[in-house]
């Protein structure tokens, strides 16, 4: 039975980050040449109307927030640094990630910067938020082998 749970950890992480890999690479990358194309049309707004300058700045803001919205879901999906450093440095950035959101914010993490761990709605006490990431990455030592994070180390 152990086994089999670990299968399915290790293909539901190997689903996620293939996932996460076709965002980066594919939508991710779709998305750059969209917004590049918006500032190159941004670039000669002089010579169109008011409204049709208004609607290419608004086109390439939410480009360019999907395209945000977009590497981070990358990111949270699998997040780079478990496979480059393994478990205890993955949960070490989650954890830095929510401090640094925490006092640039004042209090809450910013859901669409890559680099900062989600929160759940109205979580902004940081040992909630250790405790729950250690609960989302407890599983991943079946998975990657990493066992100095779940041994206390």
């Amino acid at each position: 039975m152990r086994q089999l749970s670990a299968r399915l950890l290790q293909l539901q992480d190997e689903e996620r980050r293939r996932i996460a890999r076709e965002l980066h690479d594919s939508t991710g990358q779709l998305l750059a040449v969209l917004v590049m194309n918006l500032a190159a049309l941004n670039a000669r707004a002089s010579k169109f109307d008011a409204a049709t300058a208004e609607l290419v700045r608004k086109a390439m803001a939410s480009a360019r927030q999907a395209s945000d919205e977009i590497r981070t879901l990358s990111y949270l999906l699998h997040p780079p640094t478990l496979d480059l450093t393994g478990l205890s440095s993955a949960l070490q950035w989650f954890v830095e990630g929510r401090v640094a959101a925490k006092q640039h914010t004042g209090g809450s993490a910013d859901r669409t910067r890559p680099g900062t761990a989600p929160a759940e709605s109205g979580d902004d006490d940081l040992p909630a938020s250790c405790r729950k990431a250690s609960q989302m990455f407890s599983a991943i030592p079946a998975v990657h082998g990493d066992r100095s994070c779940s041994q206390g180390g």
